[in-house]
Order: C-alpha cells, then sequence, then structure tokens
C-alpha cells in the first residue's frame, strides 16, 4: 500500500530513472544523465527523491551508484507496466 502511494508520487521523469535502474540493475549518476538525455543535476535530484521515499539505495562499496531495493523490484516493474512508463 506504501510502495503504491509514493509511486503515485513521482513524477514521469523519476519513474523514467527508475525503469533505467531496473533495467541496469542499478547505475551511476553520470551514465543515467548521459543515457536519458537529462541534466546530470535533475538526475540527482530524482535520485534523492526516491532514496527519500525508500525506492532505491546506495551500493555500499561504491556510494555514488543507485541500485533499486531488491525486495520492491518485482512490485516496482509491475507498477511501471501498469503505468505505461
Amino acid at each position: 500500500m506504501r510502495l503504491k502511494f509514493f509511486f503515485n508520487l513521482l513524477t514521469s521523469q523519476e519513474k523514467r530513472v527508475l525503469k533505467e535502474l531496473l533495467y541496469f540493475d542499478g547505475d551511476y549518476p553520470e551514465f543515467l544523465a548521459r543515457r536519458l538525455n537529462i541534466p546530470l543535476s535533475e538526475i540527482k535530484n530524482c535520485l534523492n527523491i526516491l532514496l527519500t521515499f525508500g525506492l532505491v539505495e546506495r551500493d555500499p562499496k561504491a556510494q555514488d551508484y543507485f541500485v533499486v531495493k531488491e525486495e520492491l523490484r518485482s512490485r516496482l516493474k509491475n507498477l511501471l507496466e501498469k503505468d505505461g512508463v
């Protein structure tokens, strides 16, 4: 229930970033910015929001590497598919 609430608060850009993180099993902000053609500052803002909502986490070995929380992966994939992202 809480997951769907936070998911519905996300912008389309934040959902695109989330989808990329799911597809690539995590990534660095610089690579996300380049691939999605979104300014790095906006990517970092999206990642901060995703972190705040508890949807992603930083990799403990590389603090600037972001991954979707393992326990949320399948539920988020379903929500993204239903949302058409």
